[in-house]
């Protein structure tokens, strides 16, 4: 996630907080969800984007004029240099250097010097404050990155004979702003100051503001501007806001489709207030005259098992669909090739992940599905392929695939699957209709 996606999960995660205190039991907590603001983040995030390239211009000129003065350390040693390179001698190096007689030479019956002591000041670069400073051109161009990144992954691409021009919205502005920022860091990264101070190595897990950040303002704005973005400290922390975040979006999608919510024992009591850490509650299903769906957290993962149960599918072999539904904040999925492999992947109609910007189909390669939806529209499309029924013949698509086309259509433990898209469907209603418990366009 880019930072300032992260400050205003930060936001919409204390707003979570404070309705989860008012609402603390599950049936008050959903049946109020309407009055919960889950803001989209993508929308607020692409408002900040141009004041924050604006921002990096201003401080990577403040590095630049730190870069030109900056502050130093001044260390000093004791060398032995050669007695005529020394037009001064100090009291105290003169004294040293009478008491190693290796450095005296007789000469005519006079003692003089051929070696002295001699004190040598240092000045150094490789203080705490540049070493932030330094830190912050690093941060700076990671996240960067990530921008572009990002509109890289939404710029048009071609689609007949339609433009694809890019001057009717901001993204010029920003690829062009980024192109800038960039240029300016590696004429950074190209300077003695950043490349000497680079080599030092001071813990920066906790800032402290020093003399230099109080007293220089130059210092000032880059300590201030370091802990504006530095963001979530901790990872775990992100990933558990998300999840927070993305579980009230799911649950308003449930309440939007008239799901009502029930509990599986009346005798004990359900709560949903837990939201540093999602709880979520086994006790909790969701029902309408058409489904049943139950949401579990699945163990050591950041995701979810979703339950699926569709009612009017008579055949209880085949009336069940599960489905296991990861969060990331990044795009970086790797992550999750591990975790798979510990996972019975089998047991599962569909594997996927929801970021901030895309749906990922981890069963089908990490193929990712970008589109231009925010996240309410992101997870209503979840469960639209979820719970998708349409009326159908029988005798044409138990031959050929509803989602493709394609005739590599086959029937096992009673469900049909295309071998070619990988989509999942059932027929039920006297074989007129089809449940599509998994939808896989390519």
């Amino acid at each position: 996630m880019k930072l300032s996606e992260e400050k205003y999960l930060k936001k919409a995660i204390r707003d979570i907080k404070r309705y989860a205190k008012q609402y603390s039991d599950a049936g008050s907590f959903y049946r109020h969800l309407d009055a919960l603001n889950c803001p989209s983040l993508q929308e607020v995030s692409f408002q900040s984007d141009l004041k924050f390239f604006e921002e990096c211009q201003f401080i990577f000129h403040v590095i630049l004029s730190i870069i030109a003065h900056p502050h130093l350390t001044n260390q000093g040693e004791d060398v032995v240099l050669r007695a005529e390179q020394v037009h001064h001698l100090s009291s105290e190096m003169f004294l040293k250097t009478l008491k190693e007689p290796s450095f005296w030479k007789n000469k005519n019956h006079h003692l003089s010097p051929q070696y002295v002591y001699y004190y040598q000041n240092i000045d150094d670069l490789k203080i705490y404050e540049n070493y932030l400073v330094v830190r912050l051109v690093d941060l700076l161009e990671n996240e960067l990155n990530q921008y572009r990144y990002f509109y890289v992954s939404i710029i048009k691409t071609i689609d007949g004979n339609k433009s694809l021009s890019l001057n009717e919205d901001q993204i010029q502005i920003a690829f062009d702003s980024i192109q800038q920022l960039m240029n300016k860091i590696q004429k950074i990264k190209s300077t003695y100051f950043y490349k000497e101070v680079s080599k030092a190595n001071f813990s920066l897990t906790t800032i402290h503001l020093t003399n230099i950040f109080l007293k220089n303002q130059s210092y000032r704005y880059c300590f201030r501007f370091y802990k504006k973005i530095i963001g979530y400290g901790d990872k775990k922390s992100l990933t558990q806001d998300f999840m927070a975040y993305y579980y009230c979006i799911l649950l308003k999608n449930l309440k939007a489709r008239n799901m009502q919510l029930s509990a599986k024992s009346k005798k004990t009591p359900i709560i949903l207030n837990k939201f540093g850490w999602i709880d979520v509650n086994q006790n909790l299903y969701f029902y309408s005259k058409d489904f049943k769906i139950e949401i579990e957290k699945e163990k050591n993962t950041d995701g979810f098992c979703i339950h699926i149960l569709n009612r009017k599918v008579a055949d209880r072999q085949a009336n069940l669909a599960r489905h296991l539904l990861f969060f990331t904040t990044n795009s970086d999925l790797n992550d999750f090739q591990l975790l798979l492999s510990d996972l019975d992947t089998k047991k599962y109609q569909t594997i996927e992940a929801l970021s901030l910007w895309n749906i990922f189909y981890l069963d089908q390669e990490q193929y990712r599905f970008t589109s231009s939806k925010n996240e309410q529209e992101l997870m209503s499309l979840y469960l639209d392929e979820k719970m998708l029924c349409t009326p159908a013949s029988y005798s044409i698509y138990s031959k050929y695939c509803p989602v493709c086309k394609e005739s590599n259509v086959f029937y096992d433990d009673h469900v049909y699957q295309c071998l070619h898209c990988q989509s999942q469907y059932v027929f039920y209603d006297q074989n007129q209709m089809i449940w599509y418990q998994k939808v896989r366009r390519i």
